[in-house]
């Protein structure tokens, strides 16, 4: 049995389950079934996770500590298990299969396969954890319940309209392109012999105008199937990042920033498949069909000759095919990569007086750069023997039929004008058979990529955001037994109760979990345990956008897209401009763009490269000047700039978010009110 190759960075764990649960209970789980039930950290599935996913499967995985010679001391019958490693600072699971003198066979979901690794190796990662995956005495009934995820994409993808239009013009096409074909024979047969000069211009015209209708034909197909793919790239697309933005930030964080950009180029290759395939296949297999019967009809000796060439043409593509699918998702990674480490080295430009710093990133980007050129030339190289292939074959197909017809002229069992005409009709058999096989092959690496645009499309989204009560001005914020974790057994929020009813400051040691609790009364996370109520209303009852557009949370870790400074801080609302304008009448805010050095009409660049800290912060707070909120919360929100400007900016907000509830944070107390402190360590009990 073979373990599947991960797709993703953080999903080994998974698939290491998916491995076990189908030896043991003879059940395929979709990998996206288990990402979809799964809890993740910034490096991947926890052991808590997978314990309780694999009781889910009626599995007990039981894990223990040891160090590589207590591993060694294992019985070969014990195997196979799994092992926790450390691979380049990151935690990868593999299972062990079997243990030799001087190797370990293992096998690895990073690469898909089973390999052998020298036992110095696997104990230089070995992270003294040993995972073992046993069968429950007990099973439960759940052997024909659906382990897989609904396809959403499916219902995105309508074209029906379309569909009488390409049947017709794949039929018409059909007749067209074999009408013109009986040119040459009728040329070569009757008129030439027979010296019929007037007919040949009557012949002549007519068959010109099947060519011109055939081109007409064409271009109407090709305008369709081009307005189909963009109709469907659209539509796939918008259905992409709507998801995105209706999603939990807990759940976004399954996948990195590679995985979604990964799966956006995927995008484009299943709607260009999507909208080609009904089409192509039936013009090809008429195509097929039709040049067979034709082809037969002429001479079935030369045809046999010709289907035994291409069949040998057909077997070097479905080869060539198989490597790319196999090889595809690893140069599409090291693609993204270099691309990384492209964008890592320019954003990189003011360091690069730092000698070492210099080397280190260069080096990185070079090695990258590098190890994709070597993936495609290996691609490259491939397709030029695949291409050869076909040139050795099919570039010698005329010269093997004429070859073989001129013994058939000869006899006089063969025309010149059927020759002339078999030859022509050859494109019509060997093209539609290399093009159906193509696409048909490719169904597999389109399904996949299909499954993982599919995953995101089937993320769980944030509770009522569409329904839900609507409320008055935010006067109390309580939590009651709050317990929220990113992944399963490491709780990062553990609040028995809190009651926010006035300005209240937050101070407590880094990583401890302030951050997350504004993002938590946010209204940013799904799946925790307990409750939020806003105005004595469960929150999980309140209307989510109704409630976010009264509260605004200022950090300065935001990204900062290239946009104009007007177009970011008022969202480009033209309400919005004209408040801004006036209050910085009002407040003097434009004595502090003075000593900031900050001109409005100004633009971001490279998330705010062009900015200092200060004016970064400066940014991000003067959107509380362009319209009024309930909620406040303040991360950190004014710690790079100078006493003096952050004195004037403080006093502007208390005036103009005058009815507004604040909560802040700040590690040098560098608050804008001194109400009430609270240490956040003492309400959560998760420190």
């Amino acid at each position: 049995m073979r373990i599947k190759k991960q797709e993703d960075i953080k999903d080994c764990g998974l698939y290491v389950l998916q491995y076990f649960v189908a030896k043991h209970n003879d059940d395929y789980i979709d990998i996206n079934y288990f990402k979809n039930k799964a809890t993740y950290s910034s490096e991947g599935v926890n052991i808590s996770t997978l314990k309780k996913l694999a009781s889910e499967h009626d599995i007990d995985l039981n894990s223990y500590t040891g160090d590589f010679e207590s591993l060694e001391s294992l019985d070969n019958s014990n195997m196979p298990i799994a092992l926790l490693l450390n691979r380049k600072g990151y935690s990868h699971y593999v299972i062990l299969e079997k243990m030799k003198d001087n190797y370990f066979i293992v096998q690895d979901p990073a690469y898909g396969r089973k390999m052998k690794v020298k036992k110095k190796d696997l104990a230089k990662e070995f992270a003294n954890v040993i995972l073992f995956f046993d069968p429950k005495e007990e099973k439960s009934k759940n052997k024909n319940k659906n382990y897989s995820l609904d396809n959403k994409i499916s219902t995105l993808f309508s074209f029906k309209k379309y569909t009488y239009p390409l049947f017709i013009s794949a039929l018409l096409g059909l007749f067209l392109s074999f009408g013109s074909t009986f040119f040459i024979k009728i040329v070569f047969d009757f008129i030439l012999p027979n010296y019929l000069k007037n007919n040949l211009i009557i012949i002549f015209v007519f068959f010109l105008w099947i060519n011109i209708l055939m081109f007409i034909n064409r271009l109407f197909k090709n305008h369709v199937i081009k307005k189909i793919k963009n109709d469907l790239e659209f539509t796939l697309t918008k259905a992409f990042f709507d998801k995105i933005k209706r999603v939990p930030s807990n759940y976004l964080s399954k996948l990195t920033s590679n995985d979604y950009f990964k799966r956006l180029t995927y995008i484009k290759e299943i709607c260009e498949f999507q909208s080609n395939f009904v089409f192509t296949f039936l013009s090809e297999i008429f195509s097929f069909i039709g040049s067979t019967i034709l082809l037969i009809w002429i001479n079935y000796v030369l045809f046999l000759i010709m289907f035994g060439i291409a069949i040998v043409v057909l077997l070097g593509n479905v080869i060539y095919h198989f490597w790319i699918e196999k090889n595809y998702p690893d140069l599409l990674e090291k693609n993204l990569n270099s691309m990384k480490s492209d964008i890592d080295f320019i954003y990189s430009w003011k360091e690069m007086d730092n000698v070492d710093y210099s080397r280190f990133i260069s080096k990185n980007q070079f090695k990258n750069m590098l190890e994709f050129k070597k993936k495609e030339y290996s691609f490259a190289s491939k397709d030029d023997i695949k291409n050869f292939w076909n040139d050795l074959f099919i570039g010698n197909f005329s010269t093997i039929i004429v070859f073989a017809s001129s013994f058939f002229i000869l006899k006089n069992k063969l025309s010149t004008g059927s020759l002339m005409m078999f030859l022509n009709g050859i494109n019509f058999f060997v093209n539609p058979m290399l093009n159906m096989s193509s696409l048909l092959l490719s169904q597999t690496m389109i399904k996949r990529n299909v499954n993982l645009v599919n995953f995101v499309l089937n993320l769980d989204e944030k509770s009522n955001l569409d329904t839900g009560l609507f409320i008055d001005k935010i006067k109390k914020i309580e939590l009651e037994n709050v317990n929220f974790y990113y992944e399963n057994g490491k709780n990062i929020l553990n609040i028995p109760s809190f009651t926010i009813d006035q300005n209240i400051q937050l101070n407590g040691k880094n990583g401890s979990g302030k951050t997350t609790m504004l993002s938590f009364i946010n209204g940013c996370f799904k799946g925790y345990l307990g409750k939020m109520k806003i105005n004595d209303i469960d929150f999980d009852s309140i209307n989510l956008i109704n409630y976010q557009s009264k509260n605004i949370l200022i950090n300065s870790s935001s990204h900062l897209p290239d946009v104009s400074f007007l177009e970011y801080i008022t969202s480009n609302n033209e309400n919005y401009k004209n408040e801004l304008n006036n209050n910085i009448q009002k407040y003097d805010l434009y004595k502090i763009f003075e000593e900031m050095n900050f001109n409005l009409n100004g633009s971001i660049i490279s998330n705010g490269s062009n900015l200092s800290s200060g004016q970064k912060q400066l940014l991000l707070l003067l959107k509380l000047f362009v319209r009024k909120y309930d909620l406040i919360m303040l991360d950190e929100a004014f710690e790079n700039i100078n006493p003096s400007n952050c004195e004037l900016l403080k006093k502007a907000i208390k005036k103009y978010q005058d009815e507004a509830l604040f909560i802040e944070i700040s590690h040098n107390r560098n608050y804008l009110f001194k109400t009430k402190e609270v240490c956040f360590e003492k309400i959560n009990n998760c420190f």
